[in-house]
């Protein structure tokens, strides 16, 4: 009877190690899958944007801009840049030095406060009217009719007024390199303006 017992408490051992050898087996197969899917697998995300005041959605994947989003951006800033008066001119470019990219930032900095004190000193205002925009990569030219006032008489508007803005684009974030007023030549590049 002994034998018996034995041979019954083996076969339930050898069925239990079936068991457990089975399921480890089978969780090491699951556990090299999962690893293969985590290595192999797309984790970025294409986001789309429509943020209040923007006239159409955009996006940002990896390190990749929409256009789209460029050129919102770029009206956005050159906004805040070029339609100013006396008592505004300060906070306007304050607003723009929040979005510069750090390196960029003291310099702008310096560029607008002396600006800013040329219009107060003469008392001038400005209004831009883009007409066209042009984007290379992460650099925007935008066209248009820059209309000033010198002491709230009427200049000249300048029919062809072009203003070039450099972005950086960091994880989903645009960051200003430089914005400034520039001269297309007949060969279409772009000079400082002088």
């Amino acid at each position: 009877m002994n034998r018996d017992v034995y041979k019954s408490v083996i076969a339930q051992m050898n069925v239990s190690r079936l068991f457990w050898a089975s399921l480890s087996s089978l969780l090491i197969v699951s556990n090299v899958l999962l690893a293969y899917f985590v290595v192999t697998a797309d984790t970025s995300e294409k986001t789309t944007l429509v943020p209040i005041g923007f006239e159409s959605e955009f996006w940002v994947h990896n390190e990749e801009v929409d256009p789209e989003y460029l050129e919102q951006m770029s009206l956005f800033f050159l906004d805040l840049y070029t339609d100013y008066h006396p008592s505004n001119v300060e906070s306007r470019f304050k607003m723009i030095l929040k979005y510069v990219e750090p390196s960029a930032h003291g310099l702008l900095e310096r560029r607008f406060d002396s600006e800013a004190q040329r219009i107060r000193n003469s008392s001038l205002s400005s209004t831009f009217h883009p007409s066209a925009i042009k984007i290379r990569e992460t650099t925007v030219f935008v066209h248009g009719i820059l209309q000033g006032l010198v002491a709230g008489k009427a200049t000249d508007p300048d029919l062809d007024a072009v203003f070039r803005i450099d972005f950086e684009h960091d994880h989903g974030r645009l960051f200003i390199k430089t914005i400034e007023r520039v001269i297309e030549t007949q060969s279409g590049e772009y000079l400082a303006y002088e």
